[in-house]
């Protein structure tokens, strides 16, 4: 817990200590820390002090990142089983047996079956089963929705599109081998890596192909941004590739494999490689920018927010990276374990760690309160990389850089892409892990 002294940047603030290993990302909501462990705990967390709010019992493993929309925290199991837990209170809404992995839009919770290779749509406030649809293999994180249609992909090497309130197929399209991703959806098409080593362009209407490009294997989507599609391939190559025709513009070539996918911000893309290295390539030409050592493979997907990127390597080192030029700006040292995913706010890092603790790091300087501590909040006119005009539209909450932060500083709320800025809140998403407009990794 913490003692709520002032906090560098890149010091720990507090940990919070399960009884087994974590395999989520953390889940930060209105100023609580949700995280599932393999000790069959669902715990909620002060993110300001790390003490436990309230913790959600059942015997088995929390293997998915919880879902908090509204009130309600969505979960699944690893031996199959989706939960609804009251966000305040942790009591439980309803179970459903069938599901795992969760994706929550609207009203509607869609999953997929443990073994039996059904989708399933559930009733978000109920858990009552809607409508389920039949593939022949399973569906493991392969789901997406947009415009009225459920993108499904199978381990039966198909690509469905499902009528989201009926659960009518519209199309299918099989690939050469299962699908483990989740589609990118489009205005104009589909995108969708199978184990086959291609990248499939669907089109997003009537399920016919428009181009194929072979990049190996690998399960990470493309990030798809306006007519440009960034690929990586598993022998460590990055592609740039035009996303109306599949022609290949560029290829980066690495030391090591990918596991997430690239990250393009404005005219640079970040990629990290099972080589541990960071590396930042010229999105116009492919021509390296600089390259930063993390030391073990890197474990997270980079994320960038307000020039820094945020990484975390193998054995338990996170860094934060500056993102013009490369140098480091702080490093974090757990004692051991590797890290499942970074989750950020305006002024903390939050970390899962296998070794069963999730760790809040200072990402800026704190005080007491946790918040970023401005140096005249009563000026609007000055200083504007604290606070400026914008609000967030799920907590109503003052937003700096003009109301273009992706996180909300006040609740935490996970509001816009980083990558396209699509507005998430708007579109009744809630803490996606791909941006289904440009695919890329939340």
């Amino acid at each position: 817990m913490s003692d709520g002294r002032r906090s560098a940047p890149g010091t720990e603030r507090w940990r919070f200590e399960t009884d087994r290993w974590l395999n989520s990302r953390p889940t930060v909501r209105n100023g609580t820390v949700y995280v599932g462990s393999s000790d069959g705990n669902v715990y909620a967390v002060d993110a300001d002090d790390g003490s436990e709010r309230w913790r959600f019992e059942t015997r088995g493993d929390f293997a998915t990142t919880p879902v908090v929309a509204g009130e309600t925290v969505y979960v699944g199991h690893r031996s199959g089983g989706l939960f609804a837990i009251d966000a305040t209170t942790g009591t439980e809404r309803w179970r459903f047996e069938g599901g795992k992995r969760p994706i929550v839009t609207d009203a509607t919770v869609y999953t997929g079956g443990r073994t039996d290779g059904y989708l399933y749509a559930l009733d978000a406030a109920t858990g009552d089963e809607q409508w389920r649809f039949e593939t022949d293999g399973f569906v493991e994180r392969s789901v997406n929705t947009a415009d009225g249609t459920v993108y499904v992909g199978s381990h039966d090497g198909s690509l469905y599109a499902l009528d989201a309130t009926t659960g009518t197929e519209r199309w299918r399209f099989e690939t050469g081998d299962l699908i483990r991703s989740p589609p990118v959806v489009t205005q104009s098409a589909t995108y969708v890596k199978s184990g086959d080593g291609n990248l499939y362009a669907v089109d997003a209407n009537d399920g016919t192909e428009q181009w194929r490009f072979a990049v190996g294997f690998g399960d990470a989507p493309p990030a798809v941004t306006g007519s440009t599609a960034y690929i990586g391939g598993g022998d460590g190559t990055v592609y740039e590739v035009d996303a109306r025709d599949g022609a290949e513009r560029w290829r980066f070539e690495t030391e090591g494999a990918f596991h997430y996918s690239p990250v393009p911000v404005d005219s640079t893309v970040y990629v990290g490689g099972s080589d541990g290295t960071l590396y930042a390539v010229d999105a116009d030409g492919g021509i390296e920018k600089w390259r930063f050592a993390v030391g073990g493979g890197i474990q997270t997907p980079p994320i960038v927010a307000n020039s820094s990127v945020f990484v975390g390597g193998h054995g338990g080192t996170v860094c934060a990276v500056d993102a013009n030029d490369g140098t480091e700006q702080w490093r974090f040292e757990a004692s051991a374990g590797d890290w499942t995913a970074v989750t950020l706010t305006d002024s903390t890092v939050f970390l899962g760690n296998h070794n069963g603790n999730v760790y809040a790091v200072a990402r800026t300087e704190t005080g007491r309160s946790g918040m970023i501590e401005a140096r005249d909040r009563s000026d609007r006119t000055g200083d504007t990389d604290e606070r400026e005009t914008g609000i967030c539209e799920s907590c109503g909450a003052d937003l700096p850089a003009s109301g273009e932060s992706v996180f909300c500083p006040s609740c935490g709320v996970h509001r816009k892409c980083r990558n396209c800025g699509m507005n998430f809140i708007e579109r009744g998403l809630d803490d996606p892990t791909y941006c289904p407009e440009c695919g890329t990794e939340q």
